[in-house]
């Protein structure tokens, strides 16, 4: 596990050599300790001292720390073979118990500080393995933007919004379409990014024939499309192309209000009927827009819920896409699409609960955001190691781990260690160290037993190469 966190950032350049290494091994130390504090996770005084001289450095920033592990994610996607999808989404960072840290803004309520992390992760569409991040951006709200209303947000320009970050990721998204030129790659995004810059940023490329993402994404504004008609109305009433069982499990659920605020709401466990419909629909510019633009031509693919049980929400989605969509097969790929974007909140899970990023305490937020950097690798990690089991469960183990790894985690489990185990069967062991009862009606193990394990495999690691046994 810290060997490959340390190719993540091999190349990285932080000015000085020195820097470099020392990067190189706190990643490695992380890794191994993702749960403990910066000092916890070091060995000793001296190198708990170097890892905060390192971070406090105002040359030690977020994009020069993720940018090799931008690299070595983007090796992963070409070698792939699969249409990539880019998937960006915002979580908030709550630091509003250290008062004496310098750097934070508003959240969603003005008596919460902290800010705000914009991801950029790249998922292999057909096998869903995360591949790793592309980028990522910190926001610090203001206490003066906190306050603007909806109004006067819409009258300033994209480039002085909150909502530029969507525009960047979806630049980000062509980036990598240009750099990957023989993939299809395709932004993935929830209603934050129902902009229509983005669309028209689409068609302008499209016409130009200058490389370019296609885009999914879930509708939140029900657009005129003239005539008196919406968007929401006009796609409820296009043709049904089929339907399809959907398994609802029962959970509670926090809803999010107009003002910011959240309501505890359960959801009850049922086999939901999905009814599917698409129609393509003619968008015109948004009344408040400066500029003269010609309508965009969009694809409203609708998924909603026939007959939801009786004091319960039906379930429904509007996703807006570029992409054409004529058969069931089609609507079908886009809701599969639009699906994996919950892996970006599983890694924003693993990030908080995990790494439990919102415990750093230091007196800049600058500290705070290069360890995030590093945090979101280790992050990444550990849902890369649970998705590449799930996808390729028959690959050798010796992929992801060492020898030393492997051959420990063996003698632990009392297994032999004549042959490697493969990748399904580390992970079964991995997670049982972490608590996995490994039951034959159990599910697969999730991202938190496998971060658990994956700590206990480090431990296990140490002992047994102490003792020579590996």
């Amino acid at each position: 596990m810290a060997c490959n966190i340390k190719l993540e950032l091999e190349g990285v350049d932080l000015g000085d050599a020195r820097r470099n290494r020392r990067v190189v091994n706190l990643a490695a130390r992380l890794a191994a300790h993702p749960s403990l504090s910066v000092s916890g996770a070091c060995h000793g005084w001296a190198e708990s001292m170097g890892a905060y001289r390192l971070v406090q450095n105002k040359d030690v920033t977020p994009e020069k720390l993720l940018c090799p592990h931008r690299r070595a994610t983007l090796a992963r996607a070409g070698a792939c073979g699969e249409s990539l999808l880019l998937v960006q989404d915002t979580t908030e960072l709550d630091y509003s118990t250290y008062e004496s840290l310098r750097g934070t803004g508003p959240l969603s309520a003005i008596t919460r500080r902290g800010f705000f992390l914009h991801n950029r992760l790249l998922i292999a569409e057909e096998s869903g393995v995360p591949l790793g991040l592309c980028g990522a951006e910190i926001v610090t709200r203001s206490d003066a933007e906190h306050g603007l209303g909806e109004v006067r947000k819409k009258k300033l320009p994209l480039e002085a919004k909150e909502s530029m970050r969507w525009m960047n990721g979806y630049n980000e998204a062509c980036a990598v379409a240009a750099e990957l030129p023989a993939q299809e790659v395709i932004m993935v995004a929830d209603r934050e990014c129902d902009i229509y810059d983005i669309f028209a940023k689409y068609h302008d490329l499209a016409k130009e024939g200058a490389p370019h993402a296609q885009f999914v994404i879930r509708a939140k504004a029900d657009r005129r499309l003239g005539g008196g008609a919406t968007l929401f109305d006009t796609a409820l009433c296009a043709p049904l192309l089929g339907a399809y069982d959907l398994e609802v499990t029962p959970q509670p659920q926090l809803k999010k209000t107009p003002t910011g605020s959240r309501h505890r709401h359960q959801r009850a466990g049922r086999t939901a009927k999905m009814e599917v419909r698409a129609i393509r629909v003619k968008v015109p510019p948004p009344t408040h827009s400066k500029q003269e633009r010609p309508p965009v031509e969009l694809t409203v693919v609708v998924a909603r819920e026939a007959h939801p049980p009786e004091g319960q929400e039906g379930i429904l989605w509007f996703l807006v896409s570029n992409l054409a969509v004529d058969t069931l097969e089609q609507a079908n790929r886009l809701l599969r699409i639009y699906a994996l974007r919950w892996r970006v909140e599983e890694f924003h899970r693993i990030l908080k609960t995990g790494c439990r990023v919102e415990a750093l305490s230091f007196v800049e937020a600058g500290s705070i955001q290069a360890l995030l950097a590093l945090y979101m690798v280790v992050a990444w990690r550990i849902l890369y190691l649970r998705d590449f089991a799930r996808a390729t469960p028959q690959t050798c183990g010796s992929v992801l781990f060492t020898e030393q790894e492997w051959k420990s985690a063996c003698i632990i489990r009392k297994q032999s260690l004549e042959r490697v185990p493969s990748v399904g069967e580390m992970m079964v062991m991995v997670a049982i160290f972490g608590g996995y009862l490994a039951r034959k009606s159990d599910p697969p193990p999730g991202p938190e037993r496998l971060w658990r394990g994956l700590v206990a495999l480090h431990h296990y690691t140490e002992m047994a190469t102490a003792l020579g046994a590996v």
